[in-house]
């Protein structure tokens, strides 16, 4: 059965490690920046709603509305949330069954795995490369949380267009 594998990465005033998923998903200041998918092993593709457009890109509706496609992520519970609380209200999303969502980090916890994705990579003996990047912790810290204003910096949020460069690397991340 061919899965559609998904990961959103997400801004919000709010902490989802203090409040957990459902509320996070729930609070008005919490956004979609991007999400990255791909169908079984194919190329993973980038949509992010405020630069490509809020219309879901054709080949995602397309996989979402066969019902044979499983959908997959690692700490499903976000990536529901997100999806019922800001892609079908927001941007006008269909909406995915349960019993079509698989867990990955569910799984590896049932085999014995850390539930972490760093956890589970190690322990599964993946090369580095498979392993997350250490700069993506200060890309989401950068763009996903808000930042205490200064006198020569008064944003509270960062956007790509403010620092391209690292938005790329974010992107790729």
């Amino acid at each position: 059965m061919p899965k559609l594998h998904i990961d959103f990465e997400t801004k919000s005033e709010l902490d989802v490690r203090e409040v957990g998923a459902y509320r996070y998903a729930e609070d008005p200041s919490t956004d979609v920046l991007m999400l990255n998918y791909a169908l079984d092993h194919g190329d993973v593709k980038l949509w992010q709603p405020h630069i490509d457009g809020r219309d879901l890109p054709e080949d995602l509706i397309e996989w979402l509305a066969d019902s044979d496609i499983l959908v997959e992520a690692h700490n499903a519970q976000f990536e529901r949330a997100i999806w019922t609380r800001i892609m079908i209200p927001r941007y006008a999303a269909l909406p995915i069954a349960l019993r079509r969502l698989r867990c990955t980090a569910a799984r590896a916890a049932a085999v014995g795995f850390p539930r972490s994705l760093e956890g589970a990579c190690i322990r599964a003996l993946l090369p580095v490369e498979h392993l997350k990047d250490r700069r993506g912790t200060a890309l989401i810290k950068r763009f996903c949380q808000p930042q205490k204003p200064t006198k020569a910096d008064p944003r509270r949020w960062i956007g790509p267009e403010d620092d391209p460069d690292a938005w790329e690397d974010f992107c790729a991340y």
